[in-house]
């Protein structure tokens, strides 16, 4: 044992050169080895943690339909669905939960008329306001006080009135100083408020459903 030793160490010293890469090519190794084993027990250890946390869930869907009108007027579809065993996939002991959505499509022939209904009151906003001046294009100028319907004008909110109504009507002059109540349409020109009114009143006057615009002149502020 002690020549063996020996003449190791003579060997060692006579190729240090050697030695030295072949230590560091082992101490390579051994890490590389060292960090796949970290790496490989991290992994595990994350999936175990997915698996106690989150659940898989399967869709179903059957997409092999052959009839225009739908999946329950399709032949294929009913021989398919009678043979699949959902009281077995339901009753699984691996399976936690099931939700059944079902999905309704109509089809339309060329000749179908579908008539689609819009709310008449989509952009009518119904609010009190106050004339404020006379614009570069001589129309008014108003700020809102109270909205009372509609998302389009808030509270003191500036909105530029179209000089005709709903009905192509010349709307009368506003008087400074009075309080209105009005229904309008709301548009936008150039990112700016733009109110078609369908009818307004002074604010002491009753707002009745006659159509037209009517400015009184009875308050002041």
């Amino acid at each position: 044992m002690p020549m063996m030793l020996k003449h190791s160490a003579k060997s060692v010293l006579r190729s240090p050169l050697k030695s030295v890469l072949f230590v560091l090519l082992l101490s390579a190794a051994i890490l590389f080895v060292s960090l796949g084993s970290s790496m490989l027990y991290s992994a595990d250890r994350m999936l175990q943690q997915a698996d106690e946390q989150f659940t898989t869930t399967i869709s179903l869907k059957y997409g092999g339909l052959h009839d225009e009108n739908g999946a329950w007027a399709d032949q294929a579809f009913q021989e398919t669905l009678a043979q699949l065993d959902f009281e077995g996939m339901v009753n699984h002991p691996a399976v936690m939960a099931v939700d059944t959505e079902r999905d309704i499509f109509a089809y339309a022939g060329d000749d179908t008329e579908i008539i689609q209904k819009a709310s008449p009151f989509a952009y009518v906003n119904i609010f009190t306001f106050a004339p404020r001046y006379f614009d570069d294009d001589d129309t008014w100028v108003i700020m809102s006080h109270e909205s009372i319907f509609g998302d389009e004008v808030g509270e003191l909110i500036l909105v530029k009135v179209n000089p005709l109504t709903k009905n192509g009507d010349q709307i009368p002059d506003f008087e400074s100083g009075h309080e209105y109540f009005g229904a309008a349409l709301i548009t936008y020109v150039n990112n700016k408020r733009v109110a078609t009114f369908i009818k307004a009143s002074d604010s002491d006057e009753p707002f009745t459903g006659h159509p037209g615009f009517r400015a009184g002149s009875h308050r002041h502020h």
